[in-house]
Parts: C-alpha cells; structure tokens; sequence
C-alpha cells in the first residue's frame, strides 16, 4: 500500500503556503487537551455489490459536532484531505475524485474566509472494473490524512478495506446510499447545464444566472491572481454576481471556480472556467 503519512516537514510547508494564519496554527497546532480523533474515514458504495465497468467508491468522513474538514482549495487557512488508493488488480482509477460543493466560513473578525465541511462528507472516487473480475470478491484499500478544526486544529490520518463483490447484478442499496446521493447532489454540474454564465468587465468577473435568488463564487485557479475580497463579493442576492480579481489574473492559464445558486428552495453547483481577461 502506498505511504501517506504526512511527515513533519511536509506539513509545516503546506501550512506556510495559506498564508500569515496558517503560521497561527504552527505555533498552536494541537489542542493538547484533545485526544479524540473528531474526524474519520471509510469506504463504501452504494450498492451491494459492484457491476463491471464504471463505477464509484465513497471515502466517508464523520466529523463531530463543531469541527471541520477543508474543502479541496481550503481558503486562507487549513489543508484538504489527501486519498491514496491501493486497488487490485482489473480495478483502476477512473478520472479525478469528484468533490461536493462546500460551505463559506467567514471568521477572524470577518477578516478570513474557508471552504469547509461539517459533520459529514463523502469524497467520490470513479474506478473502472474490469469485466473479468465478475463473480469475484475483491478488496479495495484507501489511506488518508487531513486537518480537523475547530479553534484550534489537529493532523489526522486514518486508513480502511472494502470488501466487496463484483457481479453484473449490484443488488439493492446500501446504508450509506443516502448520504451518498446527497452529497452527488453537491457535485458540481457543467455551467451550461445549469444556464450559468461569466463575462469579464475589466478585472471584475460577472456571474449571471437568470432566476437565481443567491449566487456564490467558490475559486479553485489561479492560485495566484485570484479573488481579491471573497469576504465581501464572494456570494450575494439576485441574478449576477460581481467579483473583483487581482491584477495579476491577466497573466493566468486557467481562471476557474464553482458557482453556486440557489433558486426556488434548491441549491445546484456548476463548474465556471471562464479564462483570464485579456
């Protein structure tokens, strides 16, 4: 299985990259009266069993009351979990793990912003199997490490083995299938799916989506040119959103975020890559 212990030096140095709060948190980064985990991790599907061909496994996390995970950009301070898989063989990775849209956390006197989850989260992983493995049980192993937090944070690291059989039939649904399909819902969409656009008026992007009563801008690129006052311009009321970038935008390759709407008492997510102004 492949090593993903998250080694003292690495750690420091992905918390330098958040900026001056993540310093914060090197010089307090334990809760020392803690020694919970307040976070953990397991596998799972939503079937049974699972069909030859594409499919899905879920990493799971439960997160106790007042604590949090990261989003995959976690804002201005924090890490997001981090997944190795170590699968058998006619089992393999089958594109990019699939993120559900995350919840604005505004703290520090108003001052920061994160992108965090609360209580529950699933991470969802396509695979693809082979066909001859139908009528077998095989066994899928993962490992992950991330940062939990409240006030104060704590590294964590966990590891699980799913056991399941492959069968053209999957069967019924699992336990976890409603979690599950929740948190698919929260999958961003493509922006045409969703009657999502973006223009850019100068520096300021424009996010129009005709009927939305909320838009919210989540950035995922650049990392350096991005947002300039997500604070203040990152989510508001109405069809159009306006966000101010840094200068620096201009000289980017991608430009690329998540936009949230809401419309109605429903909630959906699109993908955004509108390109650097020029």
């Amino acid at each position: 299985m492949l090593d993903v212990r998250l080694g003292l030096m690495a750690f420091v140095g992905a918390l330098w990259t958040q900026g001056a709060f993540a310093q914060n948190l090197l010089d307090n980064p334990l809760d020392s009266g803690e020694d919970k985990p307040h976070a953990t991790l397991r596998l799972a599907t939503e079937t049974e069993r699972l069909a030859p061909g594409e499919a899905e496994i879920a990493v799971l996390f439960e997160i106790d009351r007042g604590w949090h995970l990261y989003w995959r950009n976690p804002g201005d301070t924090g890490l997001p979990p981090t997944i190795e898989f170590d699968l058998p063989e006619g089992v393999e990775l089958a594109g990019e793990m699939r993120w559900p849209a995350p919840k604005r956390y505004i703290h520090g006197g108003g001052r920061l912003l994160d992108y965090i989850y609360e209580k529950e989260l699933a991470l969802l992983q396509p695979v693809r199997i082979d066909s001859s493995l139908a009528g077998q049980t095989v066994s899928i192993e993962a490992r992950g490490t991330w940062l939990v937090c409240r006030e104060a944070c704590l590294p964590g690291e966990g590891a699980d083995r799913l056991t399941v059989e492959i069968a053209e039939d999957a069967g019924g649904g699992t336990d976890e299938a409603a979690l599950i399909e929740r948190m698919r819902t929260r999958v961003p969409a493509s922006a045409e799916d969703l009657g999502v656009s973006a223009s850019w008026d100068g520096l300021t992007l424009v996010v129009s989506a005709p009927g939305a009563d909320r838009i919210e801008y989540l950035p995922l690129e650049p990392p350096i040119g991005g947002p300039s006052d997500l604070v203040s311009d990152g989510a508001g009321l109405g069809e159009e959103l306006r966000v101010g970038f840094d200068p620096r935008v201009r000289e980017a390759e991608l430009v690329a975020g998540v936009v949230g709407v809401w419309e109605g008492g429903r909630t959906r997510y699109a993908t955004l890559r509108p390109g650097p102004p020029r």
